[in-house]
């Protein structure tokens, strides 16, 4: 579904990717893994168009999307949900979801709130009176109602409580079974080892290697090397 090779891509001067690769399949969940500034958000804002690469290709259901604006890889059928969240604070959370809904796909709001009932708790509310799980939420049933084939997913556990990320482990594991393909970056390693069927892992903005989740549990060099660092505080 998802090819993304050889990609490099700059903030500036500043060379961030360094001939990033890696591919996702329909109906996997693929984990992007590594520290802080390791180039997981940067690899997924190339991919929706936010940060353009400068050099390789991304490719989406085999055709070319590098050089597109984000919208028009968006209407492909790209989801994303950034890590800042950026939910609309003045609209109520029913407008957040209204205002981006495509209502020619089998989506809703109503189907929304089904697997987010939290969200239909407080559909009148303000988005910027949401706390942050809940905000959480809102941005990713934001992006499932543009009815995306792939969704990525920036960090969307950073900064909560752990009680929260449960809730939020469950509730995106319901979100997989709708048969949505994701691309998952994250730190927290354990939240991401419960939800990924292979991973990939970043340093320095180089994919240094790539497998099972399976296989990652077991090497305890790798974890230790680009990972132990991203688990502090997780448990």
């Amino acid at each position: 579904m998802l090819e993304v090779r050889g990609v490099h891509t700059y903030y500036g001067q500043s060379h961030v990717l360094h001939g990033v690769s890696l591919d996702v399949e329909r109906g996997e969940i693929v984990a992007l893994l590594g520290r802080n500034g390791a180039g997981k958000t940067t690899t997924l804002r190339s991919v929706i168009g936010l940060t353009p690469p400068r050099d390789g290709t991304i490719r989406f259901e085999g055709e070319r999307i590098d050089g597109l604006e984000p919208y028009r890889i968006a209407r492909r059928g790209i989801g994303y949900v950034p890590e800042d969240r950026r939910v609309f604070p003045e609209l109520s959370v029913e407008d957040n979801l209204n205002v981006v809904l495509d209502r020619d796909s089998d989506w809703s709001v109503e189907r929304a709130f089904e697997l987010f009932p939290a969200l239909e708790e407080h559909a009148h509310r303000l988005g910027g009176q949401l706390s942050g799980g809940q905000q959480q939420m809102l941005t990713i049933a934001r992006a499932l109602v543009t009815d995306p084939d792939l969704l990525l997913l920036d960090e969307p556990s950073e900064g909560l409580a752990p009680t929260i990320v449960e809730d939020l482990e469950t509730l995106l594991e319901n979100v997989i079974e709708t048969g949505i393909t994701v691309l998952l970056a994250e730190q927290n390693t354990n939240f991401a080892f419960s939800l990924a069927d292979r991973a990939f892992l970043l340093s320095r903005g180089r994919v240094e290697w790539d497998g099972t989740i399976e296989e990652l549990q077991s090497r305890d060099d790798l974890i230790g090397r680009y990972l132990s660092v991203a688990n502090v505080g997780t448990e």
